[in-house]
Parts: C-alpha cells; structure tokens; sequence
C-alpha cells in the first residue's frame, strides 16, 4: 500500500510545476521585442530595412500599429492611426508614410488614441503614428 503523505503530495508537486512554467520567460515582454520598446521604431532599426518607404517599414517591424481599432463612425469606418509628421497632423491617411524614406527617419512613435486624443485632438480614435525626421 502506497503511505497516505504520499498521494498528498502530488497534488502539491503538480502545483509548483505549473506555477514554475507560468513564471517561465519566452523572451519578449509586452509586445516589446529584444530591440527595444514596441512603441518606438529608432533610427538604429530603420537602418536594418534600408531605403524602404515608412509604410513597409512599419508592416515589417511594428504591424500591430497598422491594425484598426475599432470603428470611427456611424458608417463603420476603420479607426486607423492618423500620421503626424514632423509635428504636423496629415489628412492623407497612411498613405504619406510612402512618401518618406526609412533612412531619412530619425524615430517613429506610437501613440495610444487616448495620449493622441489629449495631444492632438479628438479625431485621433486610432492612436497617432509620430514621423520624426532626420534634420
């Protein structure tokens, strides 16, 4: 027969396995990548995708501030991030990301809609992506 103490241990052993593989690591934190915050696009990582246009750039390295978030209207528009370039808030949707270059780009910024919305206004329901460009 198999002592008592002993079946009431399993239980136990179980729990501290799974609560060591819950604390486990996978690497990345938050949706940042080893590279730096998930927020931020730097020069230094610009320069790894070349003299491709922002928009390629951004699908390649941070696709998640492409996703809409939610609806903008009545009409069920996509709430997609609005571009703001050098401190100027841009009309023409994502497109004007084709038009700058990644290595003529100093740093890309997130921004959620609401820090946007306090920043720049009220039509930033999709968050604001901040173009800083090289000087």
């Amino acid at each position: 027969m198999t002592p008592r103490y002993a079946i009431r241990g399993i239980p136990v052993v179980f729990t501290l396995v799974l609560l060591a593989a819950g604390c486990a690591s996978s690497g990345q934190q938050g949706g940042r990548t080893s590279s730096g915050s998930g927020n931020v696009i730097t020069a230094e990582e610009l320069e790894g995708v070349g003299s491709l246009d922002l928009l390629t750039a951004i699908q390649r390295l941070r696709p998640r501030w492409l996703q809409s978030r939610g609806s903008a209207s009545f009409s069920g528009d996509a709430a997609l991030p609005r571009v703001i370039l050098d401190g100027v808030p841009q009309n023409s949707g994502l497109d004007v990301l084709r038009t700058v270059r990644a290595v003529e780009t100093q740093e890309l910024r997130y921004m959620s809609a609401s820090d946007a919305t306090t920043r720049y206004g009220t039509d930033m329901v999709g968050g604001a992506i901040l173009v800083i460009r090289k000087r």
